[in-house]
Parts: structure tokens; C-alpha cells; sequence
């Protein structure tokens, strides 16, 4: 997902999405964040953890967002392409 189509999902501009990001965030903009990326508040901010297989992100098929956090994410997502 773009940071445009973010904004769109949010229904406002994206300058205001950056800017309220750029800053301190509120907490609803987070919750409105996350719902629509159908992820927990917590999965915005990074986990510290090993950096061998370390693996997260977001892709898109077929008008749909996957989040991938581990290489298992990512295998099930090669499947469900195949």
C-alpha cells in the first residue's frame, strides 16, 4: 500500500498523514493506521529482534495486502500466488 492510498483509506490529505507522522502521532491516527492496514497498534513501531531471518513488510496481490513478518509469512503468500 502506498502512503497515498493510506491517506485515501483515512479520508485525508496525504501531506496531513506525513505531517501528523513527521510530529508525535496521536494515538487514533495509530488505531486508524493500523485498522486499516489490519495490523495491531503495536506492529507500527519495530521489535527488536536478531537480524538473521529478519523479514516484515507489506505486499500487495491482486488488490489484496498481505503483511509479511516471518519467512513462513512469506512462503504461505508464494502459495496462495502458485
Amino acid at each position: 500500500m502506498t502512503f497515498q492510498q493510506l491517506a485515501n483509506e483515512l479520508q485525508i490529505h496525504r501531506t496531513n498523514l506525513y505531517a501528523s507522522l513527521a510530529r508525535n502521532p496521536t494515538l487514533t491516527r495509530l488505531e486508524d493506521i493500523a485498522n486499516v492496514l489490519k495490523v495491531d497498534v503495536t506492529d507500527l513501531f519495530s521489535k527488536k529482534t536478531s537480524k538473521q531471518n529478519k523479514i516484515n513488510g507489506f505486499v500487495e496481490y491482486n488488490e489484496k495486502v498481505y503483511r509479511i513478518n516471518s519467512i513462513v509469512d512469506l512462503e504461505h503468500l508464494i502459495e496462495i500466488i502458485k
